[in-house]
């Protein structure tokens, strides 16, 4: 496909050239107070602690202080200063056998130093406050896909996954200087480009059909699976199979007709499986997991349908046709007779062990046991322990049928056919006039604005080509959509600069594509496009009854996961999988599937907000939460079911500990490392998260705080307080741990605790562990003895944690970091935010409302 694609593609890196001069920014100059503190703080420092090693005379190591500038943007420069920090840090610089500075006048110089290196990277993050040319993200290039050519791909095919990553700064994807392109991406595009259009255009169905499979479990009689009936363990009932271990098996019975394979495409399928429990003695919930093929289970239910009113339990999973196999239920957590063949097999080997040692009288012992219990040698029953010589009270699954429905296809015409191909694509309207109307149509879509007619006649060049070497009209047309989407015009928000260097007033299309890229992370829509060719769009009432229903429209989960995910670093909750051995009861069959609930729960509590408008200050304590049955389990909260999380009101002592995103297992999970709790790193996510004000990059050869070795048993606080001992590590860690530490009631997986868990050797203390103290005292001077009391001192600085949301919704909106002179408008956001009880959807609208949204 894309016959013509040479001629086209050297036109493109052409137009993408032609808009690089758009992407540079201009790096400032040094500024006049960062020269002035070199020169009162650390050039007297030099003079007398340093220069009798780094003059001119002797400059040890090539490093001559003497005629060290403060120029931390020149890159040589930059790096003998970060040697100098190093050095300092580690403390050998000044000469250990030179007469020690005061810590005061270190620490000052190395605030000084790490306090420039950070101005410095963020300079080079810095637009200048200009909002810069800047190119679709991945994410925000597939829901325009999605959108404008109502394309849907199975996971692990579409944009999202084929486009590689994007890069970040200030922890969000969206800023120009991050979003860079180079050859290999291209050649990305171009593949995805082709793919979406083979996607978007079929004029016929799809060669393999969508197909309904289904097995019966009485079946198994008579067939190669009947030694799963001999056993102990299963058997038929009035025409289905009665599990009590293990699983059954389809013996290659769901094969598609297509080829005879279990998955014939790579696709989204359908299973259903008619089950029933009876939960026995135990009285435990049953539970069973479908697996197809040599991988991990596809799914888990718990069973609660009787034995006389079974259900139908199903799901819809995406299955690849390389990984071929059967389809197995399993009973998760049966009885397992093969415990007790293993235990009765033991003690066999034992007595003969005894035996063969000359103790008989020890060995007859325990075979008279064994033989009271079941004639182990003749009957097949006596290799069973007592517990399950009688299944009467054991627990049951009881399987029906399972049954398999795909390659799920949807629709025929698919959607993009029916919005592309108005008139239909019988061969007798398949023309080049017909090709015309259907891109005169989808241009201005794809490009966000009115377009020229040069602009369809330079893709029609295109098509027309296609047409004249042969090709047919779909492969033509196939052609015509991938030049679009590998388009500078479609692949960058492009809003030319004015003449000079002053600030331009964005036209309507451009406003209401940053409206839409904000709020949705996609496309205009129609509305937002007849309000802008009217030229009714800017004006403010219009703007802000546009952001109600926006947010109100299922788009708004580009939103979500745009904005939401990244600023609360959801994505990295889930980045350290908790130690099996320590943490045993977060891998029970019961949580299967907690990763999902963590990352969901702070989405779940925030698009509660928005809708409601409410405060967003409930982030910081509430009454309430979102839970589903599972998540509500874990943390011991009776009365919710259900998969799908819900809002749940809590009692006084259940909103102490899980009142608001603090409270959320998901942040402790970011903030432990599968082992331990990490109090610092809980530190700088509430510094940053909240309040936008994370504190610099630790110095290098800094360290991390040491776990417990043997022979000590030293709390976090305490390791804590030995590595703050350190002259360059104690500021930081002074406006960090009091933050941090408070959060020590909550273990790795995010579950309370009143004395100290975790790490190996602290799996050994028993009950001497420690009890937990999260006393502290924060920089301010707030003083809390529990988690309550931090919450509350929390609280007291909700007008610090607006401001700080309000940075970083700005700083996405924008597409650019903030600066100085963005401070007035960032005052205004937040009193108007504070007149309407402080919920996100007013500083949306104030951002939306204020001069730079809508300027260039």
């Amino acid at each position: 496909m894309f016959a013509g694609s040479s001629r086209y593609w050297s036109c493109l890196i052409v137009g993408i050239a032609s808009l690089a001069p758009l992407i540079a920014c201009g790096q400032p100059s040094p500024d006049a107070k960062e020269e002035r503190s070199f020169q009162e703080v650390v050039q007297p420092f030099f003079v007398k602690h340093c220069l009798e090693c780094h003059d001119k005379d002797s400059g040890e190591g090539d490093l001559r202080l003497d005629v060290l500038a403060a120029n931390f943007l020149d890159p040589q420069s930059a790096a003998q200063w970060v040697e100098i920090l190093d050095r300092m840090n580690l403390g050998e610089m000044p000469p250990k056998d030179q007469p020690r500075p005061a810590g005061a006048d270190l620490t000052q110089v190395t605030d000084w130093i790490t306090a420039e290196l950070q101005r410095a990277r963020n300079r080079g993050d810095s637009t200048g406050g200009r909002v810069l040319l800047r190119r679709l993200s991945r994410q925000e290039y597939a829901n325009t896909v999605r959108d404008l050519l109502k394309v849907d791909f199975v996971e692990g095919e579409g944009p999202i996954d084929l486009l590689p990553p994007d890069g970040s700064i200030k922890g969000f994807d969206r800023n120009s200087k991050a979003l860079l392109v180079d050859p290999s991406l291209m050649d990305a595009y171009l593949t995805v480009a082709q793919r979406v259009a083979d996607q978007a255009i079929r004029f016929r169905p799809p060669l393999i059909a969508e197909k309904t499979m289904r097995f019966q479990f009485r079946d198994t009689a008579g067939s190669p699976m009947q030694y799963i009936i001999d056993g102990r363990a299963a058997y038929l009932q009035d025409g289905r199979m009665v599990l009590m271990e293990g699983g059954a098996r389809t013996f290659a019975q769901l094969r598609h007709p297509y080829n005879d394979k279990e998955v014939p495409t790579t696709g989204r399928y359908r299973v259903r499986v008619k089950a029933a429990a009876d939960p026995g003695d135990r009285a435990e919930p049953v539970y069973m997991n479908i697996k197809q093929g040599p991988g991990d289970s596809i799914a888990q239910f718990r069973v609660d349908a009787p034995p006389d009113d079974p259900q139908v339990y199903e799901f819809v999973t995406t299955r690849d046709e390389l990984f071929q196999g059967e389809y197995e239920i399993r009973f998760v957590n049966g009885t397992q007779f093969t415990k007790y063949v293993a235990a009765r097999g033991e003690q066999l080997r034992t007595a003969k062990e005894l035996f063969d040692q000359g103790n008989v009288f020890e060995s007859t012992r325990i075979k008279s046991r064994l033989r009271a219990q079941g004639d182990f040698d003749t009957n097949v029953r006596g290799a069973f322990e007592q517990e399950v010589l009688h299944v009467e009270g054991l627990p049951k699954l009881y399987l029906d049928w399972i049954e398999v429905t795909g390659p799920l296809r949807g629709e025929f015409p698919p959607p993009s056919m029916k919005s592309m191909f108005l008139e239909g694509w019988e061969p007798e309207k398949l023309s080049a006039d017909y090709a015309r109307k259907i891109f005169t149509r989808l241009l201005p879509r794809a490009y966000r604005r009115p377009i020229q007619s040069s602009e369809v006649n330079e893709l029609m060049e295109l098509v027309n080509g296609e047409l004249d070497r042969g090709h047919d009209f779909q492969t033509a047309i196939k052609t015509g959509v991938t030049a679009i989407l590998c388009s500078p015009k479609f692949l960058y928000l492009y809003e030319p600069s004015s003449q000079t260097d002053a600030p331009r007033t964005l036209n309507e299309f451009e406003l209401a594509s940053r409206l839409s890229y904000f709020l949705w992370s996609s496309k205009p829509d129609d509305d937002l496009f007849r309000l802008a060719a009217k030229k009714q769009l800017s004006k403010p009432g219009v703007l802000q009854t546009q952001v109600d229903r926006m947010i109100a429209d299922p788009r708004s989960e580009g939103f979500h996961q745009g904005f939401l995910r990244q600023w609360l670093k959801i994505d990295e909750f889930n980045r350290f999988p908790p130690d099996e051995r320590i943490f045993p009861e977060f891998y029970q069959t019961q949580f299967k599937g907690l990763e999902d609930d963590f990352v969901e729960q702070p989405l779940a509590m925030l698009r509660e907000l928005i809708q409601s408008d409410k405060s967003l200050v409930l982030l910081l304590d509430s009454q309430w939460t979102m839970l589903n049955e599972r998540l509500a389990a874990f943390y011991g909260i009776a009365g919710v079911t259900g998969s799908e999380f819900q809002k749940v009101r809590l009692s006084p002592q259940q909103s102490a500990t899980r009142g608001g995103l603090l409270g959320m297992a998901g942040v402790h999970r970011w903030g432990s490392d599968g082992n331990r709790t990490k109090p610092v790193e809980r530190g700088k996510y509430v510094l940053d998260v909240l309040f936008n004000d994370p504190p610099p990059p630790p110095p290098a050869n800094a360290g991390e705080v040491e776990p417990n070795i043997r022979g000590e048993q030293l709390t976090v606080r305490e390791r804590l307080r030995r590595h703050r001992q350190q002259v360059t590590c104690m500021n930081c860690h002074r406006r960090i741990d009091p933050y941090g530490l408070a959060f020590e009631n909550f273990n790795v997986i995010g579950r309370w605790r009143e004395k100290l868990d975790g790490e190996k050797p602290l799996a050994h203390w028993g009950d001497d562990r420690p009890e937990i103290d999260v006393s502290g005292t924060l920089p301010g001077g707030d003083h809390y003895e529990n988690y309550v009391e931090f919450k509350r001192s929390l609280l007291k600085q909700q007008d610090r944690f607006i401001r700080g949301v309000t940075e970083k919704l700005l700083m996405y909106a924008l597409a650019r970091t903030i600066e100085a002179s963005d401070r007035p408008v960032i005052d205004d956001i937040v009193n108007q935010a504070k007149e309407n009880g402080y919920s996100l959807r007013s500083i949306l609208k104030g951002i939306v409302a204020c001069e730079l949204f809508r300027q260039k």
